[in-house]
């Protein structure tokens, strides 16, 4: 079993990478309102660090902004498709990009819950069950984004048999 301070490290090791690959993502992005949702996100893991720093110095963790979760309605992106048709399909949806980020969304959900057991301070307990509320909302963002994608491509095939 993983001891807390260990449980700690990794779980800021983590945050690291996940500021690191939000930041790539959205510069990659063409699209500025898309490349919003990923530095929105890498902002998001950042406060995370800073909470597990914290954490591991056993210092309190910093409030928490009143920041918003970088919540896109399916609306929203719909009407970010529609702006850039001529982009594609492919440039709105980096499958890849979009996996990979699900995945580690996914195993970092599955790491904090399992570390959890590892503390026995109140205060850490709860900052880390409010992170683990916030990976959630990452997680189904980005199952959001690639279920509005995969319609979008059925629509577009459905357009094309029909039109031909």
């Amino acid at each position: 079993m993983v001891a807390a301070k260990d449980f700690i490290h990794y779980a800021q090791v983590y945050e690291e990478l996940g500021i690191e690959f939000y930041s790539r993502l959205g510069a990659r992005m063409r699209i500025p309102e898309i490349a919003d949702i990923f530095s929105q996100l890498s902002d998001q893991e950042k406060q995370h660090y800073r909470i597990f720093a914290a954490l591991e110095n056993r210092t309190k963790p910093p409030d928490k902004k009143a920041e918003a979760a970088p919540a896109q309605s399916n609306k929203s992106l719909y009407y970010i498709a529609s702006q850039y048709p001529a982009l594609g399909l492919a440039v709105l949806f980096d499958w890849a990009a979009y996996h990979k980020a699900l995945e580690c969304e996914k195993k970092n959900i599955l790491f904090y819950e399992q570390g959890y057991c590892t503390l026995d301070d109140e205060t850490e307990k709860m900052a880390l069950i409010e992170i683990i509320a916030e990976e959630k909302k990452h997680a189904a963002i980005l199952s959001s984004i690639m279920e509005i994608g995969r319609s979008m491509v059925e629509e577009s095939m459905i357009v094309r048999n029909d039109g031909m």
